[in-house]
């Protein structure tokens, strides 16, 4: 049984393993945790340069199993088709591997959050679902650090309704957003 612990053991989800902006405020907050209140472990997509950066101070990091469900908006032409016939078939392709592995994916996360006994888990952007999924079915708090603004973004492409992450979504899976 699920019982807390005196430092708050909490899981931060990162969506990718590189150096961009959400990571790099994400390195920022965990360089500065208070780690007698705190014991943070992370999970990211892959190795790469923010996993290398957190692992340097310290903080234990699972890599693997987790999957977009905010994508960049790809501009498809007629020469771009030549050069890939598939680039038609990517969203379609990217939606049947998000919901298709999302079973596996989150109960890789309650594994890892049981293994870990996590208190909290913490998401560091809109981007990606399974960390707030994963809370939310083993009844732990959520917080949703929301970096950007899906709704007003025409560049993104979300694989349910842009405007059901902010309004639906992220208040209904989130204890604090």
């Amino acid at each position: 049984m699920y019982t807390p612990s005196l430092k708050i053991r909490v899981l931060f989800v990162a969506h990718d393993s590189q150096l961009y902006g959400a990571q790099l405020a994400l390195i920022d907050l965990l360089r500065h945790i208070d780690r007698s209140r705190f014991a943070p472990t992370l999970v990211a997509p892959e190795q790469g340069a923010f996993v290398d950066e957190v692992v340097k101070l310290g903080i234990p990091v699972k890599t693997g199993g987790m999957l977009r469900w905010v994508f960049r908006r790809s501009r498809i032409s007629f020469q771009s088709l030549l050069r890939s016939p598939w680039a038609l078939l990517r969203t379609p392709v990217l939606i049947a591997m998000f919901y298709g592995g999302l079973p596996l994916r989150i109960a890789q996360l309650l594994i890892l959050m049981h293994r870990n006994d996590i208190d909290v888990v913490y998401t560091n952007t809109a981007t990606v679902l399974d960390g707030a999924i994963a809370a939310k079915i083993s009844r732990r708090p959520h917080i949703w650090h929301l970096h950007e603004d899906l709704e007003a973004n025409n560049e993104i492409v979300c694989l349910v309704p842009r405007k059901w992450v902010s309004r639906f979504v992220a208040p209904r899976m989130s204890s604090q957003i």
